[in-house]
């Protein structure tokens, strides 16, 4: 039975249980948009040609490539999957993945040898830590009478093997990503199946051994002290843009119905991703101390954004999917038709 509920975990549950430790949070339903300087969006995009980037790719076959080049996977192939490639995660020359929508076994791609290795079955979400291991949600025990079991959050040290569990509880995790300030763990309010009090919802963040509470927001990007974060959607909207250094500050405009963040750059600026008409037409807005600097008109997705260097790249599902490209330092936009690409993930140098 606990294979079939595999998914549904990964789609995030309601945490109760033991408490883990807390740090400091700035309250967040009283924020406020910042006085935000009105900027004219550019009246019409600038469109190039996609990139050629270091990815490494997982295709609809069931395979794995080093490289996206010339608008398409390239490079050696290596058959990994009977099925599709899902929900690559990459650091350094490593990447995990997981195969096809009914499998929970949490494959290691290793660059430096070429090889493919399996890590641990019943598992539903993984991130690197950054420091030599990984962080993942595996299924714990059962619960009954309720209707799902636990989920653990665990480590492992890739080199030794070492495991370690570091949460057990109902929806551990219902996202995991490496960010400078730890890997974070988000556990939202608002699930498919469980309300979380205040008190166990929000961005918790695993560094130094412990496990402690960042914020009532969905920790995107950042570090050191200085992070980009994206409010819990009502319903299936709207989300704004929070920006944290000392405190955290709402930095969307009231005005604005909906805004996603999708990087902080090295010098502090924030870039965010603002739907206007549709899902995937709107504009990009680069934000620098809270104003807003520029904004470039387009069409751009922000499911799945990667960065790799100056540039962002978003997943366009649907029938047609597209890959959608953005330059960060010119507003230049980019696509190319998704074709046998599942996941993507941005490598390391060799």
């Amino acid at each position: 039975m606990r294979g079939g509920v595999v998914v549904a975990i990964a789609l995030g549950l309601v945490a109760c249980g033991s408490h883990v430790e807390s740090g400091t949070v700035s309250p967040s339903p009283s924020l406020s948009a910042s006085a935000t300087a009105t900027a004219s969006p550019s009246p019409t995009s600038r469109t190039v040609a996609f990139p050629d980037l270091p990815l490494i790719v997982g295709t609809r076959s069931g395979d794995l490539y080093p490289s996206f080049a010339n608008g398409q996977p390239s490079g050696p192939r290596l058959h990994v999957c009977d099925s599709h490639v899902r929900d690559l995660t990459a650091f350094g020359r490593q990447a995990l993945f997981f195969c096809g929508d009914a499998t929970s076994t949490l494959y290691l791609w290793d660059g430096a040898s070429g090889k493919v290795s399996a890590l641990a079955t019943d598992v539903t979400l993984a991130a690197f830590d950054g420091l030599g291991g990984i962080v993942y949600v595996a299924l714990g025990a059962d619960a009954l009478p309720a209707p799902i079991p636990t989920t653990r959050l665990v480590t492992r040290d890739l080199r030794t093997g070492a495991t370690r569990d570091i949460d057990e509880r109902f929806g551990v995790a219902f996202e995991l990503r490496l960010t400078g300030e730890g890997v974070a763990v988000w556990r939202p309010k608002n699930s498919l199946s469980f309300v979380r009090s205040d008190a166990e919802a929000g961005t918790w963040v695993w560094i130094g051994g412990t496990l402690r509470k960042f914020s009532q927001h969905r920790l995107i990007d950042g570090g050191k002290g200085r992070d980009v974060l994206e409010s819990e959607p009502g319903g299936s909207c709207c989300r704004y843009v929070v920006w944290r250094t000392m405190a955290e500050q709402r930095v969307t405009p009231n005005s604005v119905s909906d805004e996603r963040p999708l990087a902080m750059l090295e010098d502090g600026r924030i870039v965010a991703w603002r739907p206007e008409r549709g899902e995937f037409d709107g504009a990009i807005v680069v934000y620098n101390a809270g104003v807003i600097e520029r904004m470039d008109r387009g069409l751009f997705s922000s499911f799945r954004v990667i960065r790799a260097g100056d540039w962002l790249v978003g997943q366009e599902t649907g029938p047609a999917g597209t890959l959608r490209a953005y330059r960060i330092s010119d507003g230049a936009f980019a696509s190319v038709p998704i074709g046998e690409v599942t996941t993507l993930a941005v490598l390391g140098p060799k």
